[in-house]
């Protein structure tokens, strides 16, 4: 059978039989090959942002570590010594002075302790300060936060200060 000789109806069934097996050869050769590699890009793109999010997730599993050993640790000295000791760390780290950290209540035989801790900067050091705080969970729990401006009436000089009650459950089981 010729070309000419054939309908319009028969015609028109050869050159869809035409169409689609060129593109299913052009699928094989060319459109395969390149779904296949913008999958891969798509992988390693999910991949690259999984690195991204390394760092956060280290710094979280390290605060749940230092949680953990403040739970083991329950002498109350050794907790005070650390308390200082960071406290320290973190008013040197923001520009910020302590005035005072004393023991403010016990509650249950000891087991709940409540610190009043006093710090003096300017009002970005002091948040920054109350963020650190509030981010190291081996401290206690942060319960109240209070600004209090003050004159000192010699030199009649303003300055900012920073109240803070700092409290730690010792025994889990008062919770109960």
């Amino acid at each position: 059978m010729r070309w000419t000789e054939l309908d319009h109806d028969r015609k028109n069934i050869v050159l869809i039989a035409v169409f689609l097996s060129i593109m299913l050869i052009a699928y094989i050769f060319s459109f395969r090959p390149t779904l296949s590699a913008i999958s891969e890009v798509n992988r390693l793109k999910n991949a690259d942002s999984n690195h991204l999010n390394l760092p956060q997730e280290i710094a979280r599993l390290k605060s749940g570590i230092n949680l953990f050993d403040s739970l083991i640790d329950t002498n109350s000295e050794n907790y005070q010594t650390r308390l200082m000791n960071s406290m320290a760390q973190i008013a040197n780290r923001r520009n910020t002075s302590i005035i005072s950290i004393e023991e403010d209540a016990k509650f249950s035989n000891d087991q709940y302790e409540v610190f009043r801790i006093v710090f003096q900067g300017s009002f970005r050091s002091l948040l920054l300060t109350t963020n650190d705080i509030e981010k190291s969970y081996a401290l206690g729990s942060l319960k109240s936060v209070n600004f209090i401006k003050e004159t000192d009436k010699r030199t009649k000089t303003e300055s900012l200060k920073l109240g803070l009650y700092l409290a730690r459950i010792r025994d889990n089981s008062i919770l109960e």
